[in-house]
């Protein structure tokens, strides 16, 4: 389950990059939280307030890929 791991900490960094770089000026002003849902979350009709979300929508793994071994790259 690598993978499910790695896609929700890429979504979770993101959001977190998003959240550090939201400049003070407009916090204080326009507060928003960086969210990464999922569709249990969407399921709910749960208000999101004001927020900037981040759903990933039909992410495949590639079924030709998916049973090779991994690749060696051997450096000299």
């Amino acid at each position: 389950m690598s993978n499910v791991l790695a896609v929700h900490s890429v979504g979770q960094s993101l959001m977190t990059y998003l959240g550090n770089v939201y400049p003070a000026e407009l916090k204080e002003e326009f507060p928003c939280d960086f969210r990464v849902i999922s569709s249990g979350e969407l399921a709910t009709n749960e208000d999101f307030g004001t927020a900037l979300t981040l759903y990933l929508h039909r992410i495949t793994m590639n079924e030709h890929l998916r049973d090779s071994p991994r690749s060696r790259h051997w450096t000299s």
